[in-house]
C-alpha cells in the first residue's frame, strides 16, 4: 500500500532526530506519534510499522515516527542515550505535531517503545490514547533479558566460568560503567531509569488503551500479568481493551515477517468510534503536567550540554525518490568539502538503511567526516520504503534509481563504489558490471550460500571450533554431550557436502553463460568476472557467512582465479562476527574502507 511520507530531520535543543512523517488528505481525524522498540527489535520491525503508518495515514491520521536519540538516523551515540532524554525526544515530537493538527494525540509504541510512551502519557495530558503492541510491562525484566546476552556471548567466546552475570553486570552499571553489549554501548543514565519504568506505575484516569498481545495459538491463554494490569488500569478509570491476535513476534524473527492480522485489528480499533463514557473519561492538561514536560526536557538539554562533545565536520539531509512506483527514503552524509567519488551503501539481510547496531549510520557519518559523500537508503519493501519486500536478487532497479538521485544531489560525483554487507555484497555483484559509473565494490561477507556450501562451512566452522573448545571438553567429561547423536550429525553433514559438491561440479561444467537457476556462487563469480572497478573484500574470521565463502573460493578454481586480480584485495578482521558488532572491529572496517577508497 503506498502512501506519501516525508522523511527529516526535527531539530531540537538535544540534536537532530530523524522522523517520519505521514500527511493526511483532508481533514485529520486524530494524531498518532510512534515510539519505536530497543534496541535489534526496532530494525526488525521498521517494516511492519511503516506499513502500519501508511494504513492509518490513508484513513485520515497523520501519523509521525521518531528514531529517539542515539537511535537509527538520529544524532548522538547510543552510548549517550538517556530515559529522560528519550521523553524530551517524545515531547519534541508531540509539540510538532501539536504546531500542525492540535488535536488529541494517541501515542503507539512497540516492546520497550510501548513502555516509553505509556510512561510519558502520565506527563502530558494532551495524550488520550494509548496503542501498545507487545508491550514489555517491566523494565528491570526487560534489562535482564539484554544483559544476558552479554553473558551468552562471552560463554560462547570461551569465557566460560569466568563470564560476569547479570547480578554482576548490573552492578557494573550502578557503579557508573558503560557495557557494550550486542553492539550497543548500553549507559547508566538509560539503563537504570529503564529498569524502575514499569506499566503498573501508568495509572492515569482517563486514558483509553488498547493492548495488542500476539500470541503463537489461538487457544493459549493471555499472560497473567496483562489480565492483572487491564484490571488495574480500570480500577483508575482507564478505558483498557485487549485485542489476543495470532501472530509471530515479528520484531525477533530471523526475517522480516509481517503480521497482516495486527495491521487489521489495529486500524480497526482507530475506526471504532469512541463511546461516551470513554470520551467522558478524558482529561485535559493542567499547568503542573506542562511544567513537568518542560523540566523533563531542560534536565535532557543540560546533560546533553555536560557530555563531551566531538568535532563533527558534515551535514546530514533526508531525501526520497522514486522506483518502479514506490517512494524510497534515503540519508545523505555529506562533508563540508568533497571529491569526486561516493560510497553507496546497500541494506543487507533483515536490516533497513542504518544497519545492525546502526552501523551503517555511523559508517557514512565516519564516511563524511573523511571527506567523503555517502548515501544509505531502504530498496523496496524495506525499512521505511513502500512496496512489496524485494531480495537483493531483486534490486537493480533499486540500486541504478538510488544511483541516479545519488549523483543528482551530488553533481560532482564521477565515481560510486558501492559497499555491501552479506546479501548486499551479493547484490552489488549482480549490478556493478551493468552501470558504468561504478567503480569500486566494497564487499564483506558475501552471501554465497547452497545448500552443499553451508554443509561444508559447517563441518569446518562449526564442529573444528567445537574440537579445540575447552567447554566442549569439560562437557564431555560431565556427560553432557550425546557422542552417538553428534557423530550421527557430523556424518551427515560431511556426506551432504561430499555429494552437493559433486552435482554443482555438473551444473558448472554444463553452463558456461549467466544463467539464473545457476548456484548462486557461479552467478556472483560471473559478476565479478565482468567488473572493470576495483574490488575489496572484507571477511570476519567468526562467521558462518564468511566461512562458506573461503569454501567456494578454496574449491572453486575461477573464484580462485578470480581473487588473484590485480584489481581484487582482501583483508580478514578474525575476530569479529558477522556484523562487526563491537566498537573496535566498526572503526577498523571504517577506517579500511576511508583508505581504499581514498587510494
Amino acid at each position: 500500500m503506498t502512501h506519501p511520507f516525508d522523511p527529516f530531520f526535527l531539530e531540537t535543543s538535544l540534536g537532530a532526530r530523524f522522523c517520519v512523517h505521514y500527511p493526511v488528505q483532508g481533514q485529520a481525524r486524530g494524531v498518532v506519534l510512534y515510539v519505536h522498540p530497543f534496541a535489534e527489535e526496532m530494525h526488525k520491525s521498521r517494516r511492519m510499522v511503516a506499513e502500519m503508518a501508511r494504513r492509518l495515514a490513508s484513513q485520515g491520521y497523520a501519523v509521525m515516527s521518531i528514531d529517539l536519540g542515539g537511535c537509527g538516523d538520529s544524532a548522538g551515540d547510543f552510548a549517550e542515550a538517556t530515559w529522560e532524554g528519550w521523553r524530551a525526544d517524545i515531547a519534541s515530537a508531540a509539540n510538532w505535531l501539536k504546531m500542525r493538527y492540535d488535536l488529541p494525540l494517541t501515542l503507539w509504541g512497540l516492546r520497550l517503545g510501548a513502555l516509553l510512551a505509556a510512561d510519558y502519557a502520565m506527563v502530558d495530558g494532551n495524550c488520550q490514547r494509548l496503542l501498545l503492541w507487545a508491550p514489555v510491562s517491566n523494565g528491570e525484566q526487560h534489562l535482564t533479558q539484554f544483559l544476558r546476552l552479554k553473558v551468552a556471548n562471552q560463554m560462547l567466546s570461551g569465557a566460560g566460568e569466568g563470564a560476569a552475570n547479570t547480578t554482576q553486570l548490573r552492578q557494573q552499571l550502578v557503579s557508573g560503567e558503560t557495557i557494550e553489549i550486542a553492539g550497543y554501548a548500553l549507559a547508566p543514565g538509560l539503563a537504570l531509569p529503564q529498569a524502575q519504568a514499569k506499566l503498573a506505575n501508568v495509572m492515569r484516569g482517563g486514558l483509553i488503551v488498547d493492548w495488542f498481545e500476539l500470541q503463537g495459538s489461538v487457544d493459549r491463554p493471555l499472560p497473567p500479568i496483562v489480565e492483572k494490569l487491564a484490571s488495574e488500569w480500570r480500577n483508575k478509570q482507564s478505558g483498557v481493551r485487549v485485542h489476543q491476535l495470532v501472530g509471530e513476534g515479528f520484531w525477533a524473527t530471523q526475517e522480516i515477517t509481517d503480521v497482516p492480522a495486527l495491521w487489521d485489528v489495529t486500524l480497526q480499533v482507530m475506526q471504532r468510534d469512541v463511546s461516551d463514557d470513554e470520551s467522558n473519561l478524558t482529561v485535559s492538561a493542567s499547568t503542573g503536567t506542562t511544567l513537568q514536560v518542560n523540566a523533563e526536557v531542560n534536565a535532557a538539554e543540560r546533560e546533553t550540554e555536560q557530555a563531551s562533545q566531538s568535532v563533527v565536520s558534515r551535514q546530514e539531509a533526508t531525501i526520497s525518490f522514486h522506483c518502479q512506483g514506490e517512494t524510497l527514503p534515503a540519508v545523505l552524509s555529506l562533508p563540508a568539502q568533497s571529491g569526486d567519488v561516493g560510497v553507496l551503501v546497500v541494506v543487507g539481510g533483515p536490516q533497513y538503511r542504518a544497519g545492525s547496531h546502526r552501523q551503517f549510520t555511523l559508517l557514512c557519518r565516519a564516511l563524511a567526516n573523511g571527506g567523503i559523500p555517502a548515501m544509505r537508503f531502504d530498496y523496496r519493501g524495506m525499512g521505511d520504503a513502500s512496496g512489496p519486500l524485494h531480495v537483493f536478487e531483486q534490486v537493480k532497479d533499486d540500486l541504478r534509481a538510488a544511483i541516479d538521485v545519488f549523483c543528482q544531489q551530488q553533481p560532482q560525483l564521477r565515481r560510486i563504489v558501492i559497499w555491501g554487507l552479506c546479501d548486499a555484497a551479493s547484490a552489488a555483484l549482480f549490478y556493478a558490471w551493468r552501470d558504468p559509473r561504478v567503480t569500486g565494490l566494497v564487499l564483506l561477507n558475501p552471501w554465497v550460500r547452497t545448500d552443499a556450501g553451508l554443509a561444508q562451512a559447517f563441518v569446518k566452522h562449526y564442529y573444528r571450533q567445537r574440537l579445540f573448545s575447552r567447554d566442549f571438553w569439560m562437557k564431555l567429561l560431565r556427560g553432557g554431550v550425546n557422542v552417538r547423536g553428534a557423530i550421527g550429525e557430523y556424518v551427515g553433514k560431511l556426506r551432504q557436502a561430499r555429494n552437493t559438491k559433486q552435482i554443482a561440479v555438473n551444473q558448472q561444467s554444463a553452463r558456461v553463460e549467466i544463467d539464473p537457476a545457476l548456484p548462486l556462487p557461479e552467478r556472483m563469480a560471473e559478476g565479478l568476472a565482468r567488473f572493470r572497478g576495483r574490488v575489496l573484500f572484507i571477511l570476519s574470521g567468526d562467521d558462518l557467512t564468511a566461512a562458506e565463502f573461503r569454501a567456494v573460493v578454496n574449491t572453486s578454481p575461477r573464484w580462485q582465479e578470480l581473487m588473484q586480480q590485480a584489481n581484487v584485495q582482501q583483508r580478514e578482521l578474525k575476530e569479529a562476527n558477522h556484523t562487526f558488532s563491537r566498537r573496535e572491529w566498526r572503526e577498523i572496517v571504517e577506517q579500511w574502507t576511508l583508505d581504499w577508497v581514498g587510494e
